[in-house]
């Protein structure tokens, strides 16, 4: 099981979450932990930044330096949409590492 984390938080649902805290709570829920992590290095523009924090939200951090991802295959990279004012992923990034998980060649 691969998951992708979210590139930004939500004010009252994940507030303050890291990468990490993202995996640790859905890895609970699910009972068991994930083979591989998809993670976003690049943070959004400044002004995209910005605007997010008027609603509390935050740039997800991922320190991939944590013992924690030892046992997790983390691909870290920059998966960001940088097309758009809103933090999204780029679908195209994303396709392309997970056609690398499928086919790693």
């Amino acid at each position: 099981i691969y998951f992708t984390i979210n590139i930004m938080t939500k004010f009252g649902e994940t507030h303050n979450f890291s990468g990490k805290d993202f995996i640790n709570n859905l890895e609970e829920c699910l009972g068991r932990q994930f083979d591989g992590i998809i993670g976003n290095s690049t943070k959004p523009a400044q002004k995209v930044l910005d605007s997010y924090s008027e609603q509390k939200s935050d740039f997800v951090h991922i320190d991939p330096t944590d013992p924690f991802w030892e046992n997790r295959a983390l691909d870290l990279s920059d998966v960001l949409d940088s097309n758009t004012m809103i933090a999204r992923h780029d679908p195209k990034k994303i396709a392309t590492i997970i056609q690398k998980i499928i086919h790693p060649d």
